[in-house]
Parts: structure tokens; C-alpha cells; sequence
């Protein structure tokens, strides 16, 4: 019997005898065997972290920092699938006061299950942030609060292997800001 290519799942030729429950089992006999792989070969679930604490980001800042209150980095850890590929998104509600500064929030990348540790495999950019501001129609030391998202696709993953993402932010203030509600969400793309 024939086999597809990638997961090697049997199917039945025109000329073969037609018998529907034997084909089906072998179906779902390769499924199985398939799933039982899938692990080793990269994770087909996403992962997510909420957050709902509000941490202080005091400016100005002079680059990207994890917020004191995170201690060594909040975040999650995930296998990369196949693909090598993933789509990261950052969000929260994050607060600023500038007239002509902004407040980003975004995420270090690394190899390896520790969070906060490991070789860089991305660095943060405003590219791939979270931003509030600036906003010229605030008075001086008024605050606003906005919710941000940015999603990015992450390529050159080393496939089956661990990454952890954690929350980094910079502030152009030359005040505390905060940022809550963070969310890290991390999708496999698996084509």
C-alpha cells in the first residue's frame, strides 16, 4: 500500500481489494504514530501568558529593561515546531505621559526552558512593541492609558527545540510608567 510523504500515512490504491474497515484502522493506526512523533519534531500548541499586575518602568530607561518587580523575566517557554516559524504577540494596557515620548513594551527571545536566560535569539525592537504615545494633547504630568498589541512572525527557529520569551519594556518618560495586563502569546505556524 502507498504512503504519503512527511507522515508516511497508508492509503488504498484503486486496484487494491476494497475493504473499508482495514483501511480506516491502518488510517488510524498512522494518525496515532504520527501524533506520538510530534513532540520530537516540534509543538503544534501555542502558549500564553497573562499577567495582570501592574508594574512601574521608570525612565528614562536608555534601553530595554525587564520591570524590578518581574525579578529574572516573566514569561513562557515553547518548543519551536517544524516549520522553524511562529507568531509572537505582545499586548497590554500600558501607560505614558508624554507629549513627545512613547512607552513600549516588548519581549527578549532566547534558547532554552529558563526564563530570562539563555543565548539571544531576538532582541526586542520598537518594530515588534507594544506603544502608547506620545500624545500632544496631554497636559504636563497627565497620564494616559492605552491598550497595544503587536504580533510578529518569527522565522529561523532551530525546529524541536526550547525558547523562552519574556517581558522587556523601555520608557522615553523621564517618569515611572507603568504597563498591566500584559499577555505573551506564542503560535506555532506549522506549514
Amino acid at each position: 500500500m502507498p504512503t504519503t510523504s512527511g507522515d508516511n500515512l497508508r492509503y488504498p490504491l484503486l486496484s487494491d481489494t476494497p475493504n473499508v474497515p482495514r483501511d480506516l484502522q491502518f488510517l488510524a493506526e498512522d494518525v496515532q504514530a504520527a501524533l506520538n512523533t510530534a513532540p520530537r519534531r516540534g509543538s503544534a500548541v501555542s502558549a500564553s501568558f497573562t499577567t495582570d499586575a501592574a508594574v512601574g518602568i521608570a525612565g528614562p530607561t536608555g534601553g530595554w529593561v525587564v520591570p524590578t518587580a518581574d525579578g529574572s523575566g516573566v514569561g513562557l517557554t515553547f518548543i519551536a515546531p517544524p516549520s522553524g516559524r511562529v507568531s509572537v504577540t505582545v499586548e497590554g494596557n500600558i501607560q505614558t505621559g508624554g507629549q513627545t515620548q512613547a512607552h513600549f513594551l516588548s519581549y527578549f527571545m532566547k534558547t532554552g526552558a529558563t526564563i530570562g536566560s539563555g543565548t539571544t535569539f531576538l532582541s526586542p525592537i520598537g518594530a515588534r512593541s507594544a506603544i502608547n504615545g506620545p500624545n500632544a494633547a496631554l497636559a504636563a504630568g497627565e497620564r494616559s492609558w492605552a491598550k497595544s498589541s503587536q504580533t510578529s512572525l518569527i522565522t529561523g527557529l532551530t525546529a524541536g527545540s526550547t525558547y523562552n520569551v519574556y517581558f522587556v519594556s523601555t520608557n522615553e518618560e523621564s517618569a515611572t510608567l507603568n504597563v498591566s495586563f500584559r499577555r505573551l502569546t506564542v503560535i506555532p505556524i506549522l506549514l
